[in-house]
């Protein structure tokens, strides 16, 4: 294993304990756990140093990676704050969880980088036109969003509706379909009082939702959204002489 070189506090978990075969734990890399002050955010953190084998082909760290720690960081984090020394399995692992994760950023975000960071480089987090980028630009520092998971898409807001931050997980059922995944985040950030691009200009078309996407509360707002992009009269004309279409006596 390489030397992290770990900051102050954080301890190596050994997950093994002195058996003959490596754990899955072990194969993915080396984890740390830091303890703090009880009752504070800092009372079981869990940290690691991101490296190759960690990552996807596109050079990020592979979102099994990130389940992976989330599971371990509810497990092990959850049986420390209660004081139980017993191992933990994880039931499940729904949106509504991670919906939860994101909403806690909002709350923490003057507490650590993760939010100034993407805001400040919203490229690095998706790409130039990919969807979570263009929500961190548009959004001006008020959202921050991260695609993936085949089809997943995750937005932690602020906003004075919701002062205990608003977490969104948005998972589109048949995979990632960054269209579709494009016009309900629209809808859900507009009601807001967001407002973004459509993915490209939509002339003669509009994208449909269903008011089921939307909180009921939020629904009235739905109608302040345009679906369309206006028409730009130096592209959309014809021009003809009507008189060629004219049916003339035989």
């Amino acid at each position: 294993m390489p030397d992290d070189q770990p900051p102050e506090g954080f301890l190596r978990i050994d997950f093994d304990r002195g058996r003959p075969d490596p754990t899955f734990n072990s194969h993915i890399g080396n984890l740390y756990a830091k303890r703090g002050g009880k009752g504070t955010r800092d009372e079981f953190v869990l940290g690691f140093r991101v490296h190759q084998h960690m990552c996807n082909p596109a050079g990020g760290l592979h979102g099994g990676m990130m389940m992976t720690v989330a599971d371990l960081v509810g497990t092990m984090g959850g049986s420390a704050l209660v004081g139980l020394r017993k191992f933990l399995p994880t039931v499940s692992m729904t949106v509504t969880d991670l919906a939860r994760l994101f909403a806690n950023l909002v709350t923490e975000k003057n507490d650590d980088w993760i939010w100034p960071a993407m805001v400040e480089h919203p490229d690095l987090i998706g790409g130039f036109n990919r969807l979570d980028s263009t929500i961190l630009k548009a959004c001006h520092g008020s959202v921050i969003a991260k695609e993936g998971a085949d089809g997943l898409l995750g937005l932690a807001i602020e906003h004075p509706e919701y002062p205990d931050g608003l977490g969104v997980v948005v998972k589109i059922a048949h995979g990632w379909n960054p269209q579709a995944t494009w016009y309900i985040a629209r809808y859900i950030l507009g009601v807001l009082g967001f407002e973004f691009r459509n993915p490209y200009k939509l002339r003669r078309q509009k994208a449909f939702i269903v008011p089921e996407a939307i909180p009921p509360n939020l629904r009235d707002r739905m109608t302040t959204i345009v679906p369309w992009d206006s028409w730009d009269p130096d592209v959309d004309r014809w021009e003809f002489e009507p008189e060629e279409f004219v049916a003339t006596a035989r």
